[in-house]
């Protein structure tokens, strides 16, 4: 060890980890040595941190102002779609927040730091659940102050309620507002205290829009610097990505909230030591485990359990890594190598098998009461299937999270599937979509896996499961347009005409008259009929005396027809068109096709039957 003494702030008692550090010395030039002196009794886990909100409205930017790293330009369409994370120690945010803890009163931390995840995507931090529940503690929904609440906002508010997860919200990107003067620190506080009284008035305006919109979800909220209750009020934070104003007071707020309202939930149970599988993945020809531990420790040399492609799997920790502080798991290349880790942290292991693990499983310490761990952990395995109905696509997904986001997403826009799996898309997904009777059920979403299969069927093929989504319903509303395309085509066009007065020309079979198009398209071939009899079919039209193939309506052509002026039908006459029976039905099964004139007409011909 270093010359200094430095305090482990995860401190199980008698146990030196190789984890992260504070320094006393380090405390004393911040002057804070005394009033965190008991920081070594930590018996708290750090909480889980998960940053939502719609695209493009900044969430990994504004995670990469906290760890001063860069990840987004990396990851597929821009948008974070693997889950990365970031351990923030108390020390650094300590020194963020220095100068604000006074004023807002939040001191006497009893947590060791903030352990960050980067949602794969904005939708979709139920990533990190465990039997139905999430292992977040806490959540920064992220909403660019400009444009407010939209679809991905507003599903992320929907997934915090379901899985009750205090959050704050980071109004961002303030530094667009007209004549935004950025402070040169983090402090939100003191970049408002710069702003000229046309901005100020500006950031109400659209802090209270937030206020509204939340209101709207049965949340009671307010701007950070005039919450009286943080249990009735969720903290509305303005802040900036780009400059870094407002990073303290999330940091700040984030922090109150775990030390004070999140007690219970940060005690470690060393008796019950789990995880999740964020990611498996190659390096320098050996395959890793890139996962989050969220309670107990674990050790080199544990036994742990987790699923495979064949079931579940044992083995044993062969070696650990963790990234140094504030830095993200994915883009760190230099570890360090411990023996044990407490939770909550980042970790890399080494073990067998690895290769066979599935990202998004449960990972199980299971050094004590083995058969039964395996015996529990066997039936949630039985239930990751996500069974549908009958008709439907099928979907293939990389991980058990990215099974639920989908299942929760799909049924949000109406969109049935037989079943989501985790695994690469095979013969038996092929064949239950290829004998579909349905032309738009005849597809395969696959999210981030393989297709190394020919298929008579549509396979989507994305790593960013929003335009998985959006590639497939526009697929769906092509084929249900050619459909509609080729059902319209081979019916009759529903058309009513009237017969002018004093335009009979041709009274013998065919007879040749002049008709007004009262509705619909007057087309050649047509059979017509008056008061549900059919009469004859159009032979051939004329405008102006050239031939024409159509008439729309309010359009007046002559027109000849295999039918006889005065015995089957007047001047003045309203001729429609006449449909068999079959015809009739397969009108009546698609009449939401038709436009409001085409119904009446149908409805009219109804009628006369």
């Amino acid at each position: 060890m270093k010359k200094g003494f430095y305090t482990n702030y995860f401190c199980l008692k008698n146990t030196i980890t190789q984890i992260r550090f504070i320094s006393k010395r380090q405390l004393h030039k911040l002057g804070l040595s005394q009033k965190y002196s008991n920081l070594q009794n930590f018996m708290l886990r750090a909480p889980i941190v998960v940053v939502l909100g719609h695209v493009d409205h900044g969430k990994t930017s504004l995670l990469d102002k906290i760890r001063s790293s860069t990840v987004t330009s990396r990851e597929g369409g821009g948008i974070t779609q693997h889950i990365g994370a970031t351990n923030i120690p108390i020390s650094q945010i300590l020194q963020q927040t220095t100068d604000i803890q006074e004023k807002f009163k939040i001191a006497d931390f009893k947590i060791p730091g903030l352990l960050f995840i980067d949602t794969p995507g904005h939708e979709a931090f139920i990533s990190l659940r465990c039997k139905g529940s999430s292992v977040a503690d806490l959540a920064i929904l992220v909403v660019d102050i400009n444009k407010g609440f939209e679809q991905q906002t507003i599903e992320s508010i929907e997934f915090l309620k379901k899985f009750k997860v205090p959050f704050i919200v980071a109004a961002n990107k303030v530094d667009f507002l007209y004549r935004w003067q950025s402070s040169k620190g983090l402090s939100i506080t003191d970049s408002l205290k710069n702003q000229s009284q046309e901005t100020l008035e500006e950031i109400d305006t659209k802090t209270y829009s937030l206020v509204g919109a939340l209101s709207e979800h049965k949340f009671e909220s307010e701007r950070f610097d005039r919450v009286t209750n943080f249990k009735q009020q969720i903290a509305i934070i303005p802040c900036s990505a780009k400059t870094g104003d407002g990073v303290a007071e999330i940091l700040l707020f984030l922090l109150g909230i775990g030390s004070n309202y999140l007690k219970t939930k940060l005690e470690i149970d060393y008796n019950k030591s789990k995880g999740i599988i964020m990611e498996i993945k190659k390096e320098e020809n050996e395959w890793v485990c890139n996962a989050i531990l969220y309670n107990g420790i674990i050790k080199k040399g544990d036994i742990i359990l987790t699923f495979g492609n064949k079931g579940i799997i044992e083995t044993k920790v062969r070696a650990l890594f963790i990234p140094r502080e504030a830095s993200e798991i994915r883009e760190e290349s230099l570890f360090k190598p411990v023996e044990k880790v407490i939770a909550s942290c980042a970790i890399k292991l080494f073990a067998q098998d690895v290769k066979e693990m599935i990202a998004g499983s449960p990972l199980v310490v299971a050094n004590e009461n083995l058969e039964e761990k395996k015996r529990d952990l066997q039936q949630t395995f039985k239930q990751e299937k996500i069974c549908g109905c009958e008709k439907g696509i099928v979907v293939k997904v990389d991980t058990f999270g990215a099974a639920e986001a989908m299942d929760i997403l799909l049924k949000k826009e109406n969109i049935p599937f037989q079943y989501i799996l985790v695994g690469e898309v095979n013969k038996e997904d092929v064949s239950c979509v290829s004998d579909s009777k349905e032309d738009e059920f005849a597809a395969i979403l696959a999210f981030n896996v393989p297709v190394n299969i020919n298929s008579n069927v549509k396979i989507f093929k994305s790593n960013v499961i929003f335009h998985l989504i959006d590639e497939y319903k526009k697929w769906v509303k092509d084929v249900c347009e050619e459909k509609k395309r080729k059902i319209l085509n081979s019916l009759p066009q529903l058309v009513k005409i009237k017969v002018l007065p004093n335009s009979i020309f041709r009274k013998k079979e065919p007879a040749i008259i002049g008709v007004e198009v009262l509705a619909g398209v007057l087309k050649r071939g047509i059979s017509l009929g008056k008061g549900g009899k059919r009469i004859g079919e159009i032979k051939g039209m004329q405008a102006n005396k050239v031939d024409i193939d159509e008439a729309k309506t309010g359009e007046k052509v002559a027109m000849s027809i295999n039918a006889r002026a005065d015995k089957d039908f007047s001047e003045g006459d309203n001729l429609t068109t006449t449909l068999t029976k079959e015809q009739t039905i397969t009108y009546l099964n698609h009449k939401d096709w038709l436009r409001e004139d085409e119904k009446d007409i149908l409805m009219e011909i109804l009628n006369n039957k």
